[in-house]
């Protein structure tokens, strides 16, 4: 594809869309315009609706791209086209979301749509090619060059227990003159294979019921996030109460020393004066038990204590 005809371009994108039956409104002036807007909702159709094997295959290499933004979204369709099928984007990502760059843009998703189909008509094939396989309820001995009588018609059921497989076979081998243990041995590969078979038809599930559980987990995450964050913010609240009760418990702490110094200095001041008066009445002649000295010591108290 080249540059320069983008009406070109955008005429051969309404063609490719009709192919893969998409059916949803093109806004074509968004498309002329390079608005990422119009070309999002074809990609996502494109991987997860156009083909369901393709999109199983999508699950089954680990590209989450269900549930997310846009950035987020496009991100991973850049790592599945890089990784899986060797396509280098033209465009960065913030450029494919921005307005402008239409004709590149168009061309990415035509490029895109290229790549899809071919890889989802090799998974069909193969798909198909295992279904025979696994609709065929006899294993092949010619591989161990074991001439036996023709098996059985097969009966009206597709799929067959590999037990009753096993029994018809053995029927065959014993009036051959095979023992039931030789067979055993030699075609012990090939039950495993028919039994992988068996369980590849299983593994089909219903991709809308992925989808469903993908959304309930992403659902149940969020929940569960957002009931940490509330518990986060409760725990907050908790560490500035107990900071305002450290606090307060710390300046209470402080006034009690406060109030426990000024109560021995005071005693040591009252123990001072008394001594020294008693000290002083003492060569005075006076003795401490006098009742005139004991007059004389409370008013003296009783002046410091109004000073």
């Amino acid at each position: 594809m080249s540059l320069g005809d983008i009406n070109n371009h955008r005429e051969k994108l309404r063609a490719e869309l009709r192919a893969i039956k998409y059916t949803d409104p093109v806004d074509l002036k968004g498309l002329t315009e390079g608005e990422a807007s119009s070309m999002l909702p074809i990609i996502h159709y494109l991987l997860l609706s156009y083909s369901k094997v393709f999109a199983e295959y999508i699950v089954d290499q680990g590209f989450d791209i269900m549930s997310k933004n846009d950035f987020c979204f496009m991100e991973s369709v850049f790592k599945l086209m890089r990784n899986k099928f060797n396509y280098q984007p033209v465009l960065k990502i913030g450029q494919f979301l921005s307005s402008g760059f239409a004709e590149r843009k168009l061309m990415m998703v035509l490029q895109m749509i290229e790549v899809v189909k071919k890889k989802a008509g090799e998974l069909q094939r193969y798909q198909q090619a295992e279904e025979r396989k696994s609709r065929s309820p006899y294993r092949s001995v010619e591989d161990e060059n074991i001439k036996v009588q023709t098996p059985p018609k097969p009966s009206s059921k597709i799929y067959r227990d590999p037990e009753e497989i096993l029994k018809d076979y053995s029927d065959i081998l014993k009036k051959n003159k095979f023992s039931i243990e030789q067979f055993n041995e030699t075609d012990n590969v090939e039950v495993q294979k028919e039994e992988k078979d068996y369980k590849i038809v299983d593994k089909n599930q219903n991709l809308d019921e992925i989808y469903r559980i993908v959304a309930e987990v992403i659902a149940e995450n969020r929940m569960m996030k957002e009931k940490i964050s509330e518990q986060e913010e409760k725990i907050k609240k908790m560490d500035k109460k107990l900071e305002s009760q450290t606090a307060l418990l710390q300046l209470i702490s402080s006034k009690v020393k406060v109030l426990e110094n000024s109560e021995k200095k005071e005693f040591q001041m009252k123990s001072e004066r008394k001594n020294q008066d008693e000290g002083l009445l003492s060569k005075l002649g006076i003795p401490s038990g006098n009742a005139g000295y004991r007059a004389y010591i409370d008013k003296k108290e009783e002046f410091y204590e109004e000073s």
